[in-house]
C-alpha cells in the first residue's frame, strides 16, 4: 500500500497498490486458505523470537492488513521484504462460539525479491491438508496470534475491519486449566474467566442469559438458527434456540466433579423439559423440539441446543432420518438408539433428543434419544447438528451463526419476549415472583 497514490490517477491496468477499501471489501469472504499482500501486517513481530535477517529492516506495517489477517484467519499470508526471507512462528486464532475447541492456525511468511543480491529465498513450497484437521495439536513453537488485544485495550472502538473483537478470549492463561495434558496433545483450552460459558467470565453477554439454576444455566443463542418468524405461526414470537450450559467448567459432563454430576445433569433435563413444555403450550401442541450435545475430550464447556421443531416433521420420522442420512454423508459411526446419561466411560460421542407432545388424534407423546459415538480418528464437524436442522427447517442461509448475529437492541427484544413466555415453566423462579 502506497499511502501517497491517488486511487484513479494510474494508467495501468493492473494497479501496482491497494487501497484502505480493497483491503475491506476482502472482510466479507470471512475465511481463506491463502492470504496474499504486498504489505506486511502491523504487530506480526509481537511475540515472536525470529529476527530480522541481518540483510534487511524490518517493513513498515500495516494496521488494516493485520485486520484483515485476524479477520480471515489464513493458514498461510504471504507477505514480501525485498531484500530478505522471514519465516514467523506459527500462531494460533482465538476459538469462536461456533468451534469453541478449534484454534486456526496462520504462518506468515514474506519472500524475498526475484534474483535478489543477498540470495535470500524468494520462492516457498508449501502444502495444505484438506479438509482442516481441527482436532490435531498446535505446532510445536506455536503463539497467541499477534493481533489479539490485549485487556488494556478491550475497551477501544471497533475499526473497520472487525466484525466483532478479535476474541472473545481477550486474557488467554493457559494455567487456568486444571488437567495437565501429555505432549503432542493440543494445548489446554481456556479457563472459566475466558470462557463464554462461563458466568465468571467478566466479557459475558449476560444480556443473553434467561434462567440460572444451581448447577447449570439457559441462555439464548448468539446468532439463532430460527428467529423470531420461523415459528410466529405457532406462538413463538422469538428465536427458541437456546443453550443449556452447566455451571462446571468442564469438556463433559462426565468429568464435572462427581458431588454436582448428577445434579447438573438432572437439572440440565429440567430445563429441557421445561423448554419443551413451553414451546408444546404456545403452539398447542403443534412444536416439539430437538436437543442435541457434543461430548468431547479435548473440548471446552459443554453445553446442550435446543430447538423447536415441527410435531409433524418429528411423528414421521424425518428428523431421526435426516441425522442418520447426513451421517452417512459424512462417513461418520453410525447412530445407536440409546442414551448414554452422564457418558461416565463412554469416549466421545454426539447425541440428540427428538421430542414431540401428544396429538388430537391420540399419537402419544414420543421421546428418542439417539447417540452417534466417535473417537479420535473422526474429524467431527462441530457444525453438523446445526446443518442437520437447518437443512430441515429450510434455513441453509443461516448455517454460521456469525451470519445471523443480531443488534443488541435486537436480542433484547428477543429475550424479553422468551422470558415473558418463559416464565411459568422456569423451575428456579421462587413461588409467587
Amino acid at each position: 500500500m502506497d499511502d501517497t497514490i491517488i486511487g484513479g490517477v494510474s494508467k495501468e491496468q493492473y494497479l501496482p497498490f491497494h487501497t484502505l477499501d480493497d483491503a475491506k471489501s476482502l472482510k466479507g469472504a470471512n475465511t481463506t486458505d491463502i492470504l496474499l499482500t504486498s504489505s506486511w501486517p502491523a504487530s506480526i513481530r509481537t511475540g515472536s523470537a525470529v529476527p530480522i535477517p541481518d540483510v534487511g529492516q524490518e517493513p513498515k506495517g500495516y494496521d488494516h492488513i493485520s485486520e484483515l489477517c485476524a479477520a480471515l484467519k489464513p493458514r498461510y499470508h504471504f507477505a514480501s521484504s525485498p531484500t530478505f526471507y522471514y519465516e514467523r512462528e506459527p500462531f494460533f486464532h482465538m476459538p469462536t462460539q461456533d468451534a469453541p475447541d478449534f484454534r486456526p492456525i496462520t504462518r506468515f511468511i514474506s519472500l524475498a525479491a526475484h534474483a535478489n543480491p543477498n540470495k535470500q529465498k524468494s520462492l516457498s513450497a508449501f502444502k495444505l491438508q484438506l479438509p482442516v484437521d481441527v482436532t490435531a495439536p498446535l505446532p510445536a513453537g506455536a503463539t497467541a496470534s499477534p493481533f489479539v488485544s490485549s485487556p488494556q485495550t478491550n475497551n477501544r472502538k471497533r475499526t473497520a475491519l472487525e466484525p466483532e473483537p478479535f476474541s472473545r478470549f481477550s486474557r488467554y492463561d493457559a494455567s487456568s486449566h486444571r488437567r495437565k495434558r501429555g505432549p503432542g496433545v493440543r494445548q489446554p483450552p481456556p479457563g472459566p474467566d475466558t470462557c463464554f460459558f462461563c458466568l465468571s467470565n467478566p466479557n459475558l453477554a449476560t444480556h443473553l442469559v434467561v434462567s440460572i439454576g444451581e448447577d447449570a444455566y439457559a441462555t439464548v443463542a448468539k446468532g439463532p438458527l430460527t428467529t423470531a418468524t420461523t415459528n410466529e405461526a405457532n406462538g413463538l414470537n422469538f428465536p427458541a434456540h437456546i443453550l443449556i450450559i452447566p455451571l462446571s467448567h468442564e469438556p463433559t459432563l462426565a468429568l464435572i466433579e462427581q458431588e454436582a454430576r448428577q445434579r447438573t445433569y438432572t437439572e440440565m433435563n429440567n430445563y429441557k423439559r421445561a423448554l419443551q413444555e413451553m414451546v408444546a403450550a404456545r403452539s398447542d401442541d403443534k412444536l416439539g423440539a430437538v436437543t442435541y450435545e457434543i461430548s468431547r475430550g479435548n473440548g471446552v464447556h459443554t453445553h446442550w441446543q435446543f430447538i423447536p421443531m415441527s410435531a409433524a416433521t418429528i411423528s414421521k420420522g424425518l428428523v431421526e432420518a435426516a441425522f442418520k442420512v447426513e451421517a452417512e454423508n459424512f462417513k461418520y459411526p453410525a447412530f445407536q438408539n440409546r442414551d448414554p446419561g452422564i457418558g461416565e466411560g463412554e469416549g466421545d460421542f454426539f447425541r440428540v433428543w427428538i421430542w414431540s407432545p401428544a396429538q388430537e388424534d391420540g399419537t402419544a407423546a414420543s421421546s428418542k434419544c439417539i447417540t452417534m459415538p466417535f473417537d479420535d480418528s473422526v474429524r467431527f464437524d462441530l457444525q453438523f447438528g446445526r446443518k442437520v436442522l437447518a437443512k430441515l427447517l429450510g434455513l441453509e442461509k443461516r448455517l454460521q451463526w456469525r451470519d445471523c448475529e443480531q443488534t443488541v437492541p435486537e436480542e433484547e427484544k428477543d429475550v424479553k419476549a422468551f422470558k415473558a413466555a418463559f416464565k411459568i415453566f422456569d423451575f428456579t423462579m421462587e413461588e409467587g415472583k
